[in-house]
């Protein structure tokens, strides 16, 4: 505690427990489904960029 902080004023309804973690309102499961498809969605861009690529490259061979 320091000056700033102000003296310490108790509510009523609510306990402050040793040990135990804070609730969280994100559903950290649906968070991780949706990054994993995220990166996967981004794997798969990579790739197609260099299929096309590879594909121009080919094109560009055969015209020579």
């Amino acid at each position: 505690m320091s000056d700033n902080s102000g003296e310490m004023v108790a509510e009523d309804g609510y306990q402050i427990k040793q040990g135990y973690a804070e609730g969280s309102n994100v559903e950290m499961e649906k968070e991780i489904t949706a990054l994993i498809r995220a990166q996967r969605a981004l794997s798969l861009a990579g790739k197609a960029l260099t299929t096309a690529d590879n594909m121009d490259a080919q094109a560009n061979q055969l015209r020579q």
